[in-house]
């Protein structure tokens, strides 16, 4: 039995003295005589039955496309199959194959030596059992399935003291095929499903309730990884990590070849050496040898070939009983099955198209999702205000992504009126929160507040825990952008724990990111970059290609305050290269201001107005007025910066022309303060205050208390070059309070380093000195070396002067 392809043979891992415990998953009963269908063939058969022809090769052709994220939209979201059915199809009499009857065999024999962890949903390990006991013997097979199996037997070694054979399965059941027992509620199927229930922190990680029994499962074992591919399951690697006293791991690799190729796995080995650099099964066996020091193995082989020819004659001396496995054999395959099923045949084709479109604009095809959603509203019978409000809103949330309110407005207020007219309260949060996001949108706080706390007491009143968390999200939201930090935080570590508690994990992504964005504009970039990387480890286990963007742009941004452009360019161009492959302009342009922001910040003037030139042809192409008009606004810095005034204030006053007409508020506040500069620049120092007068009003209007800070030290500025030093430390002391109030330390820096200015220009250099002192001190706290270097050089200049 030597491996034709290295020095090691299966026997060398495989002895009769070792203890094993055995990791299935889904791979393992693909095989025959079981042939169950694999994830992909799962996705494949329920988006043909559930989706219109026309979008069925649309879908089944994106990348992103995970069956977590199928079924999660099939479960929760489009409520096609709310009892997860499509399960049901192992309730037939499916025969086990030659791998469940080995493990089977071979547990039964070890009595408490060996052990099975399985992911899977299917019943054929515990009909393996069946087979190989004899019918007194049968009840003693004990899968263990809810939080009370796990808690009832913790301690195994009593189990199998008693005759007992257990069935670990990690992932739940819908029933215990022993006992008969519905077990439906231990189910996790899904992107929800896999987020619940976990420690903090632990987003991934197998709920706590399971570990004690899982620890005791693996002490001192070799795991065998049978069927599983290393990528698929959310909390399975995270549980490998944690798996302290484990002794070893072999992972089978499924493969065509007859015979096996042994892989040995060490610590600090180097990663080239593998060849398939794609694999998540070796990339992980390489982390867990080099995080618990001990030697694993791969082997490269057919699985059931493995059974039969090796393990069978190593294990267990040629007896496995094979014969049994013929029994009861099925032979409708999950297609036809499906096929049949009474939910899945009486989909209604607008039911298809609501389907189609979620899905779609979830993975980013938001065109296409728009075209389905239309195309399912016209087929929508009046008689269904319900599915047409539904419609309607989705509608609604491609307009506003857009940034074409007034249609979004449209539709959403068509929503609310149809959910009042129903008595659907939790539709009319839904809308009242819809219509309160163009508020926001357009700066309007005051309206975008009054709506949001009217959905909370909704939500509160129903129960409804994913609708309140979305209501103190965004709440959070206005409270950031009143720059109440305190409040917003409040309410976004309120939102974050229901998004834990209900296994919420787009939600959880979501509700981080915001709270990164906080301790961003706080200065506070150590905490934002973990928010923001665990925000994105998220996106990245979800496959959610749109989230990774966001994330990576966010913490690029990061990197572009810490004037680490490098750092920020790389995070853009990732983000770019996931926009451009789906085909998200909106998210590109975005990607492309910010590009262009780098190029800016080092005066690749040039290089900074292609990329600005580019994301305004896309806003443009899109009617994205608000997008527009961003980027006018940043082509209007670069000829500020250059010192062509006449071109900056006609991009200024075309942007301003926008947020007018879409009453963007923040928008025409941001316009205005960049005119005033212009004004300055030029010394008219008149019009240059009319403007940051008229900006104040406006952060006054809105109750941003940061946007109020810019706008008094920008007076301030006007103030110290007339002169008028009193008025001017008026302002940037009044500034420097609200920048301690909100705890925006890098605020406190400008303000503190204007006050410093200040004195410097009447002369007071004892008064500047300390000033610039507090200012370098801060900048080290948030470690920001440009920053820093610049402040050691005023520090500098001005102790030069002092010595004169």
């Amino acid at each position: 039995m030597k491996d034709i392809k290295g020095t090691l043979s299966i026997s060398d891992l495989f002895r009769t003295s070792n203890n094993y415990t055995f990791l299935i998953g889904a791979g393992a009963s693909m095989e025959s005589p079981s042939n169950l269908p694999s994830a992909r063939e799962i996705v494949k058969t329920i988006v043909e039955l559930c989706t219109p022809d026309e979008y069925i090769e649309s879908i089944l052709s994106l990348p992103s496309l995970k069956y977590e994220i199928l079924i999660e939209n099939i479960n929760n979201i489009s409520r096609i199959d709310p009892k997860v059915e499509f399960l049901d199809y192992f309730d037939n009499n499916i025969s086990p194959n030659l791998i469940h009857m080995f493990i089977a065999q071979l547990v039964i024999n070890g009595r408490g030596r060996h052990h099975i962890i399985t992911t899977n949903f299917d019943y054929l390990i515990e009909h393996a059992f069946s087979n190989v006991l004899p019918d007194n013997e049968k009840e003693n097979i004990i899968p263990i399935i809810t939080k009370s199996d796990f808690s009832t037997f913790e301690n195994i070694d009593d189990l199998y003291k008693s005759g007992k054979f257990p069935i670990c399965k990690i992932h739940g059941s819908k029933k215990n095929i022993i006992t008969q027992t519905n077990t439906s509620d231990s189910l996790i199927t899904d992107i929800t499903s896999f987020g619940k229930n976990r420690s903090e922190g632990e987003t991934f990680a197998i709920e706590p309730f399971k570990k004690p029994l899982v620890n005791n499962l693996m002490k001192g074992q070799t795991l065998v990884v049978m069927g599983y591919s290393g990528g698929d399951d959310f909390d399975i690697s995270p549980m490998l990590r944690e798996l302290e006293e484990l002794k070893q791991i072999i992972w089978i690799q499924h493969s065509s070849s007859k015979h096996p190729e042994i892989i040995p796995i060490s610590k600090n080995q180097d990663f080239r050496l593998i060849k398939n650099k794609n694999l998540n099964s070796e990339q992980l066996v390489m982390e867990l040898s080099d995080l618990r020091g001990y030697d694993n193995y791969i082997i490269k082989i057919n699985t059931l070939q493995l059974v039969e020819v090796y393990l069978d004659a190593l294990l267990l001396k040629g007896k496995l009983k094979k014969k049994s496995i013929l029994k009861n054999q099925y032979t409708s395959n999950f297609e036809q099955w499906l096929g049949n099923n009474a939910v899945y045949k009486s989909i209604i084709i607008y039911e298809k198209y609501y389907f189609a479109g979620n899905i779609l604009s979830d993975l980013g095809e938001m065109e296409k999702g728009l075209s389905s959603y239309k195309k399912g509203l016209l087929l929508t019978p009046k008689s269904n205000q319900k599915e047409i409000s539904l419609f309607l809103n989705n509608i609604g949330t491609f307009y506003k992504a857009r940034g074409e309110y007034e249609n979004a407005l449209k539709n959403y207020h068509e929503v609310l009126k149809i959910d009042e007219q129903l008595g659907d309260l939790q539709g009319k949060a839904t809308a009242l929160n819809n219509i309160g996001s163009i508020y926001y949108a357009q700066g309007d706080y005051e309206n975008a507040l009054n709506n949001y706390q009217e959905a909370l007491k909704i939500d509160e009143h129903l129960g409804d825990l994913q609708g309140k968390a979305t209501d103190l999200n965004n709440i959070g939201m206005i409270y950031k952008a009143q720059g109440d930090y305190e409040n917003a935080l409040t309410n976004y570590h309120e939102a974050i724990k229901i998004a834990e508690h209900l296994g919420d994990l787009h939600g959880k992504a979501a509700r981080l990111n915001n709270i990164g964005i906080i301790y961003d504009a706080k200065g506070d970039y150590e905490n934002a970059l973990k928010n923001y990387n665990e925000a994105l480890k998220i996106a990245e286990h979800l496959s959610d290609l749109q989230g990774k963007a966001t994330r990576l742009n966010n913490i690029g941004m990061i990197y572009n305050d810490k004037g680490d452009y490098e750092n920020a360019l790389n995070n853009y161009h990732e983000a770019l290269k996931i926009d451009e492959h789906l085909g998200n302009l909106k998210g590109k342009a975005t990607d492309l201001n910010n590009i262009g922001s780098i190029y800016y910040a080092q005066g690749d003037y040039e290089n900074a107005l292609n990329n600005y030139h580019e994301a305004l042809k896309i806003a443009e192409r899109l009617g994205d007025l608000k997008g527009k008009a961003a980027t006018l606004n940043n082509i209007g810095m670069i000829y500020d910066a250059q010192g062509d005034y006449e071109n900056a204030l006609t991009n200024y006053d075309e942007a301003l022309k926008i947020a007018n007409q879409l009453g963007d508020l923040q928008g025409k506040a941001t316009r205005l303060n960049n005119i005033g500069s212009i004004y300055y620049t030029q010394g008219d120092y008149e019009n240059a205050l009319t403007n940051y007068h008229e900006v104040l009003k406006i952060a006054e209007q809105l109750g941003d208390l940061q946007g109020k800070a810019t706008r008094l030290n920008n007076i301030g500025m006007i103030y110290k070059a007339q002169g008028d030093y009193e008025n001017a430390l008026t302002n940037s002391h009044e500034a420097l309070k609200i920048a301690e109030q909100l705890g925006d330390l890098k605020g406190k820096a400008t303000d503190l380093n204007n006050i410093g200015s200040i004195y410097y220009a009447q002369g007071d250099y004892e008064n500047a000195l300390t000033n610039l002192d507090r200012v370098l001190e801060i900048y080290k706290k948030i470690n920001l070396p440009n920053y820093i270097k610049q402040t050691q050089d005023n520090i500098e200049i001005v102790k030069k002067r002092m010595r004169m």
